[in-house]
């Protein structure tokens, strides 16, 4: 049985008073609220909300100096009921908490899962999954936010039209969260770009020990970096991610990540089979590149249209899909 301790919750006493509470929730209504958002509202800055194990289908809005802490990922689920954002989150810090739930079923136009506005809310322990949106992020849309995000995963979840884009997550304005020990799986803006995350207008987030996996894409299969996004990558995996013209696990446009000490294995798209770059200077160093295939004209590892590409102590196994299987392509316009 998966289950959440709730450690982060400290508790005041002035002259033998306490002014933190926790407040309890549980669907059948035999404890403080029957729904989440009812405990909420009743909760002040440093009161903790624990759930019981359940479903809950509702709508619920973070509140900062609140932790919202359920059972366990495995055992409470959050249900948006297809109406809007399953959680939002607007001008919170780091103090608005959110861990050990199952976050599913919303609908919107950006942030199906979770929509963060000018915001910096912790996440821990979480599962994003099955969510969608018309527009961007269908598990998690941040503008202008940057919230710490750790031992989460998101899972099938997209964004369904035409340039839409980050099937799992979606950065804008200067967003930069921290994602660590996190998985991104079967994400999908088949129509539009970064299907796993996108990260646009000078978003920098940092990845620390981040698997992407069968995750897909017309462009970015995993990851698509563009307008001045520079994300820092440390010890990412990406594997079997699909993009359908570039960059099967990363498209970068106008953007120079660094990609530090990352795995990358049969990836697969018609230009950059691993990493597709345009107008890009990235930093790769210390990664490993194996399996991955493009198209008849394309680059089965690194693939470079304009820009400078700053390569370290790889390691390259020249295994294609499909295609000339090159390492590394820079061709004419």
């Amino acid at each position: 049985m998966n289950r959440v301790w709730l450690t982060s919750v400290t508790i005041f006493c002035i002259s033998g008073v306490c002014q933190a509470r926790i407040i309890t929730v549980d669907p059948n209504g035999s404890t403080d609220h029957a729904t989440i958002q009812a405990a909420i509202d009743a909760a002040h800055a440093g009161d903790a909300v624990t759930v019981r194990a359940g479903t809950y289908v509702e709508n619920i809005t973070l509140k900062r100096g609140v932790a919202i802490v359920g059972a366990g990922f495995k055992e409470t689920t959050i249900d948006g009921g297809g109406k809007g954002p399953v959680v939002t989150a607007e001008n919170v810090d780091s103090t608005a908490k959110l861990e050990g739930f199952t976050i599913t079923n919303g609908s919107a136009q950006n942030g199906g899962g979770i929509r963060c506005i000018s915001s910096s809310p912790t996440i821990a322990h979480c599962i994003f999954t099955r969510n969608r949106v018309f527009g961007f992020g269908g598990g998690m849309y941040n503008q202008n936010s940057s919230p710490t995000i750790s031992h989460c995963t998101f899972s099938e979840n997209s964004a369904v039209q035409a340039s839409s884009g980050g099937g799992g997550v979606y950065n804008v304005n200067n967003s930069s969260p921290i994602l660590t020990d996190c998985s991104f799986e079967n994400n999908r803006a088949r129509l539009g770009f970064g299907g796993a995350l996108a990260n646009v207008g000078n978003s920098r987030p940092k990845l620390s020990n981040v698997t992407f996996s069968a995750n897909e894409a017309v462009r970015g299969g995993a990851i698509r970096n563009e307008s001045g996004s520079d994300p820092n990558l440390q010890g990412t995996t990406f594997s079997a991610n699909q993009a359908k013209s570039h960059g099967g696990a990363i498209d970068n446009l106008n953007s120079n990540p660094r990609i530090a000490g990352c795995v990358f294995s049969a990836n697969t798209a018609f230009y950059g089979g691993a990493i597709f770059n345009d107008n890009s200077s990235p930093e790769v160093v210390g990664c490993t590149f194996s399996a991955n295939g493009a198209g008849s004209t394309g680059a089965a590892a690194l693939h470079v249209l304009k820009g400078l590409l700053w390569l370290a102590f790889a390691i390259v196994f020249l295994v294609a899909v499909w295609g000339l299987g090159k390492f590394f392509a820079r061709p004419s316009k």
